[in-house]
């Protein structure tokens, strides 16, 4: 057999085998109830909504037929998409308590570290913040062109952010400095490990008006060192958010990175 003809006979196989998926598929959708759906991922994708915005969810154990009827979804399928809940541990399901929901999302704009709601129902959502590292160092070669400064220094810190007890995302950020930067440190001190609006924390930190954020998200896996911090598995998803804060002069202030835990953690932002 010549290589086109395998590769013929193999395109033809593909897409055999989709036809297959796709009548399976159709088939399975006959089968389902008139006005009820049978996809487990929609469902969870309206059920982990419904857990993050709390909005719809019962405050003691959920009710499989009054879930059927406000989603329009089979009970295999809610069963199925339930099952997912529970593996993100958003769920917890008890043979004598039924099935409830244990941990909330936590919510954050895309620009700011300040939570909008607890992760359980007795937390208020308050961000607790532990320094990991603080150094000064000469500036490297990258850092001044990234920063376009004449500085000699640079200030680097990480930090681990809970809430209620768990960990949900490090903090990690660079801020170029001349050698005379007492009054920085001073200001840092005043400005503590308490979360701030961005804003009102960029005005205190660096005395100026904050004038432009560019941020950057993508999803990253999470390597060995940021899991254990994280409690979660090497490898799991992490949303890397990159900000760069420039003042009213056009002067890059700073540049951090966030890794938000992708199973806790939702980035919110309104757009007028």
């Amino acid at each position: 057999m010549t290589k086109n003809a395998f590769d013929r006979e193999a395109a033809a196989l593909l897409r055999k085998r989709q036809d297959a998926e796709r009548a399976k598929y159709m088939s399975a959708q006959r089968r389902t109830a008139p006005g009820l759906h049978n996809s487990p991922h929609r469902a969870y994708e309206q059920l982990r909504s419904a857990i993050r915005t709390r909005s719809g969810m019962p405050d003691g154990p959920l009710v499989e037929t009054a879930l059927i009827k406000s989603y329009s979804v089979n009970r295999n399928t809610l069963r199925t998409a339930l099952q997912m809940l529970a593996s993100d541990g958003l769920l917890r399901r008890e043979r004598r308590t039924g099935t409830v929901v244990a941990r909330h999302v936590q919510e954050f704009t895309d620009i700011e570290i300040v939570g909008r709601r607890g992760t359980s129902e007795s937390d208020d959502g308050t961000v607790v913040m532990q320094d990991l590292h603080r150094s000064i160092d000469e500036l490297p070669p990258f850092a001044r062109t990234r920063f376009d400064t004449d500085a000699e220094l640079l200030f680097t810190y990480e930090q681990l952010a809970s809430v209620d007890g768990e960990p949900l995302f490090t903090h990690s950020g660079f801020i170029p400095l001349g050698r005379d930067h007492d009054e920085f440190f001073d200001r840092v001190r005043l400005l503590g490990n308490t979360p701030r609006p961005l804003g009102n924390a960029f005005a205190r930190l660096f005395g100026r008006p904050l004038a432009e954020t560019e941020i950057d998200i993508e999803a990253t896996p999470a390597d060995a060192d940021t899991a254990a911090l994280l409690r979660i598995d090497v490898g799991a998803p992490l949303l890397l958010r990159e900000m760069t804060q420039r003042d009213v002069d056009g002067v890059v202030r700073q540049v951090t990175f966030t890794q938000f835990r992708g199973d806790r953690v939702a980035l919110t932002s309104e757009v007028p």
